[in-house]
């Protein structure tokens, strides 16, 4: 089985969202559970489902976002720098 590391994990994130973000706009709300199911299908290696890492720390996969940042870490200024964009939904290379 291939491993993805979290940097390849928001490189990959960031261009399968990309494409689709107008389309799925002009349809309705995005959810944070569609987001992810979106980067599962694109990353077409088999998914890690067992580990903590890759899951969601404040509310969960029904949460509609609004924008999304990716990041080296989620700290304290990644966090206010997202919400002053309006951006809620983050994905941190590193752990949190």
């Amino acid at each position: 089985m291939s491993r993805v590391s979290r940097r390849q994990f928001a490189q990959i994130a960031g261009f399968a969202l990309a494409p689709g973000h107008f389309a799925l706009a002009q349809r309705g709300k995005l959810t944070a559970g569609e987001v992810v199911d979106r980067i599962k299908k694109k990353l077409a290696i088999p998914w890690n489902d067992s580990t903590y890492r890759d899951t969601f720390k404040i509310n969960g996969p029904d949460w509609v976002v609004t924008g999304i940042a990716t990041s080296f870490g989620g700290n304290l200024r990644v966090l206010q720098l997202a919400q002053k964009a309006g951006l809620n939904m983050i994905i941190p290379h590193e752990p949190t």
